[in-house]
């Protein structure tokens, strides 16, 4: 069962939502809908808790994941993807999380959550001055997958 509350999720994705479509005036990006399936699907991923994408293996979908400890939710998950719209330029796109997130084509949505020990590679720890604790406590691993997908090389939209 997919431990992601439909209603929720939904209504602070389109929080935040609304929030990124504001920064990016230029944009046709679509309705949302809620996809079980893509719920499900999400759900599949985020048990592994490994943190990367699914590079397609689990269908044709687009995908955006994000993990954190302590306060880390979904809220701050879309908060860090939308985040990337900073970086956004119209007149140079490039792929992104955010791009994911307004992509025209795209019209379905489905999220999940699964609690991770340990989720973060060793090489995320390099550099950082964060203690051991910080790497090996639970982490909250969210996988959102959107259904057709965005980022599709040569249909930047």
């Amino acid at each position: 069962m997919v431990r992601m509350a439909r209603e929720p999720v939904i209504w602070r994705f389109r929080s935040i939502y609304k929030t990124i479509i504001r920064f990016v005036r230029n944009t046709s990006a679509g309705n949302l809908e809620w996809n079980n399936t893509l719920a499900s699907t999400a759900q599949q991923w985020s048990n592994n808790c490994v943190f990367e994408h699914s590079n397609g293996t689990l269908g044709p979908y687009g995908e955006n994941i994000a993990a954190g400890t302590g306060t880390y939710n979904i809220s701050t998950a879309l908060g860090d993807w939308a985040a990337e719209s900073g970086d956004y330029d119209p007149s140079n796109p490039q792929y992104s999380h955010f791009t994911q997130m307004i992509w025209k084509a795209t019209t379905q949505l489905g999220c999940a959550v699964q609690s991770c020990n340990g989720i973060f590679p060793s090489s995320y720890r390099v550099g950082f001055v964060f203690s051991a604790y910080f790497f090996l406590q639970d982490a909250q691993f969210y996988v959102c997958e959107y259904y057709p997908q965005g980022n599709v090389i040569g249909e930047f939209s």
